[in-house]
């Protein structure tokens, strides 16, 4: 059931599932309806939001728990994870303000600079975005944050 929540919140992004992108091109090129970000975000998030709140009320209507038992170790085991893991490393910040300001572009970017840049899509962020990672030292000596032979092993798809 977690994975149903977890595929459903992909919908509301338009880069969440390829045939949304898909979509998105063949409207703007077929019927010359511009589809932006921001724009699907206003379609996906409603009915994500009623799938996620059905699925809640199924799962804990439908799951009978052992009471005698705890589940958790801790009541406080978000704040006990979060401090073992530690603070975050120099890389970690860098690759996080990357990542921020890709999801900022995409979700942003229809509404202000599409008529100053009409290049600018999606994909032009998210290459922005790769190539900083692929340009930006590590902080180690002679090291980058990301490589192209360690891009090229990541599974992409992994939505799907």
């Amino acid at each position: 059931m977690c994975c149903i929540c977890c595929k459903s919140g992909w919908n509301v992004y338009l880069i969440g599932t390829a045939p949304d992108a898909l979509f998105a091109s063949l409207g703007d090129s077929l019927a010359g309806v511009e589809i932006i970000s921001f724009d699907w975000m206003l379609v996906g998030i409603p009915p994500c939001a009623v799938s996620l709140l059905a699925l809640w009320v199924y799962m804990t209507a439908s799951t009978k728990l052992d009471n005698s038992k705890p589940i958790l170790k801790s009541k406080n085991i978000i704040a006990d994870e979060l401090r073992n893991l530690g603070n975050r490393s120099r890389n970690e910040k860098i690759v996080l303000t990357i990542f921020a300001a890709t999801a900022v572009a995409w979700i942003a970017g229809g509404l202000f600079w599409k008529d100053l840049a009409l290049f600018v899509g999606d994909h032009v962020m998210a290459l922005i975005s790769i190539t900083a990672l692929l340009l930006l030292p590590s902080g180690q000596k002679g090291q980058r944050l990301l490589y192209l032979r360690t891009a090229g092993t990541i599974t992409w798809a992994f939505y799907s």
